[in-house]
């Protein structure tokens, strides 16, 4: 769910904003837009057009928005269609059929590691040949909101699993959180056992431990919830609007059965499991640092209790 994240490219959209109109008369087209993705959804963060309205801001599915195209052509790095209604890759796409005849140019917008996470686009409906120097221009300006995005990105994710970080967490609690979901489950993990691993091998098998399991959790959670790093071994999930405690108890178990399968390390393999405390919004508060602290004193109790299984939290567990 794209637009639960959304905040983590308020910088981008500042920046591209700043931005949009003056690329717009400097390659002289109409449209010019920001756009992020992922690779479900896309939402155009940013948008300027000069007389006619061809782009707004909002959200469309990435499959059917000429940015998908262009991280399919992400080896030439720049995308260029003269005629979206002749072109076969968009003849039949629902933003032709929308918008008719436009000369389209998309180059994406990555972070260092390669990982593609939106793209910057021009439109306009008189057929456009691009000078080198019109790409390079462009080019430029990918790279300057790349940087943008990359520290933002560096600001709201673990660097070790590339989870969300605390920062994010706090800032997803922000404001108006209540208004956009009815149920929150907070499961807390812990590694059983984690200290064993880091003394019997050395940190870097801990960290390839780590991102594993962070990665199986993540699997497991979809795009719908959030995956925290608190630090260490402990993690905190976000299971958002969820059904009833059935179907939340059910993400619990699929979770246990990843992170219980073996996992490969230098020297052989290992099993895991994992201790985990759950507190619920609304049934057990509102305030988001007592609903942390009671799922991680139910997985303390789950700790105490011989490891390896989950505990709601009683109403009664904290004030």
């Amino acid at each position: 769910m794209l637009e639960t994240h959304l905040f983590i490219f308020n910088d981008l959209k500042i920046a591209s904003k700043h931005i949009l109109s003056a690329l717009s008369n400097a390659l002289d087209i109409n449209t010019v837009f920001v756009a992020v993705n992922d690779k479900v959804t896309n939402y155009v963060l940013s948008a300027y057009n000069r007389q006619e309205k061809m782009v707004v801001e909002g959200e469309v599915l990435f499959e059917e928005a000429y940015c998908s195209l262009v991280e399919e052509n992400e080896q030439n790095n720049v995308l260029i269609i003269t005629d979206t209604t002749d072109n076969p890759l968009t003849k039949k796409m629902k933003p032709t059929a929308h918008i008719g005849n436009v000369t389209y140019i998309g180059i994406p917008i990555k972070l260092k590691d390669g990982t593609i996470v939106g793209t910057i686009c021009g439109m306009d409906r008189k057929k456009k040949a691009f000078s080198q120097t019109d790409i390079k221009l462009l080019k430029s300006i990918a790279a300057f909101l790349s940087s943008v995005t990359e520290l933002e990105h560096m600001a709201f994710h673990d660097p070790l699993t590339n989870v969300f970080s605390r920062s994010y967490l706090e800032a997803f609690f922000k404001d108006g959180w209540k208004n956009k979901y009815k149920k929150i489950g907070f499961l807390f993990f812990d590694l059983d056992y984690f200290k064993a691993i880091n003394d019997q091998h050395d940190h870097s098998v801990g960290d390839i431990v780590l991102k594993e399991i962070a990665s199986r959790i993540k699997a497991v959670l979809g795009k719908n919830n959030i995956l925290c790093r608190l630090g260490g071994d402990e993690f905190l999930a976000l299971v958002l609007n969820y059904k009833d405690n059935a179907a939340l108890s059910k993400i619990i178990e699929s979770i246990q059965c990843a992170v219980s399968k073996p996992l490969n390390i230098p020297d052989g393999k290992v099993s895991l499991s994992m201790s985990i405390g759950v507190s619920r919004y609304p049934e057990d508060g509102d305030d988001i640092q007592v609903l942390i602290k009671k799922a991680d004193h139910a997985m303390y109790q789950v700790k105490n209790n011989g490891r390896n299984d989950y505990k709601y939290s009683p109403p009664t567990c904290l004030p």
